[in-house]
């Protein structure tokens, strides 16, 4: 349960089989050198090297990497778009799968998330 509070927002509304997928690889003993790889390595100054459109999507209520970090990687990265649900935790994904297909499935066919009120955090 503590686990699961801690990426997402409300774990009863989320369905237990992904949960425990996500969770899964907490446990594992590669983790520890990929968050220690994490902190100690800044990926920002590479981000004006991407080329491609991106999506960044965050969760507002994320507990364990704030809004800040999102908004500093869109600066990073030309041309990204940043999409921020109010409701969302650190996996959004899992959280509101049916929206987050549909705001990928916008975003890869060239509509994008932005200005499609449709898509953006106002969906549930």
């Amino acid at each position: 349960g503590a686990l699961a509070r801690g990426v997402v927002v409300n774990p009863g509304r989320v369905d237990p089989v992904d949960l425990i997928e996500a969770l899964g690889g907490l446990g594992t003993p590669q983790l520890w050198p990929v968050f220690r790889a994490g902190r100690l390595h800044d990926v920002r100054p590479l981000g004006a090297r991407i080329g491609c459109r991106t999506l960044i999507l965050w969760g507002r209520r994320d507990r364990l990497l704030p809004v800040r970090m999102a908004e500093q990687l869109h600066r990073a990265v030309p041309g990204s778009e940043l999409v921020v649900w109010d409701d969302a935790g650190h996996c959004p994904m899992i959280e509101f799968p049916a929206r987050f297909n549909a705001l990928l499935a916008a975003f890869a066919a060239g509509s994008g998330p932005i200005g499609r009120p449709d898509l953006d955090d106002r969906m549930g």
